[in-house]
């Protein structure tokens, strides 16, 4: 009976990690989709972003917190390299659709120029995607050493 506890307590713990996980993953995206948004100003952009940041890291930890920060590094480059992958993902269909002359159609040519800010966005997922991928290659060097 207490084994059957136990189990049941383990997999209620990993399943809420993987709840904070997910969460902590949107809220990745959302910050790499946010870095392609040019209307507001430099400062007010990178703000939006910052307050982003926090409910994402709050989530982040407590995934990690829930499974005692066993394998964090691995955990937190799949989170990284998900959201900014997610993100690749989001605009290279947004572009192929404005390559579409009905989709352009559809908005007035200031709506879509909203949408533009290429340098910043690729720098910011560049950056989270490079991050992810180097926390997952030192958590399978860290793994093979034991």
């Amino acid at each position: 009976m207490l084994t059957l506890l136990v189990q049941r307590f383990r997999v209620t713990r990993k399943v809420i990690s993987i709840i904070c996980y997910v969460a902590a993953g949107f809220f990745v995206y959302m910050i790499s989709f946010l870095s392609f948004i040019n209307e507001p100003p430099v400062a007010a952009k990178l703000a939006i972003m910052g307050v982003f940041c926090i409910p994402g890291l709050i989530s982040l930890l407590i995934g990690l917190a829930i499974s005692r920060f066993r394998n964090w590094k691995s955990n937190t480059g799949i989170v990284l390299l998900s959201g900014a992958g997610f993100t690749v993902l989001v605009v290279f269909i947004f572009f192929c659709l404005l390559l579409s002359s009905e989709f352009r159609e559809l908005f007035p040519e200031a709506k879509l120029d909203f949408f533009n800010d290429y340098v910043t966005g690729t720098f910011c997922v560049v950056i989270l995607l490079f991050t992810g991928a180097l926390l997952l290659r030192k958590a399978k060097k860290a793994e093979q050493r034991l």
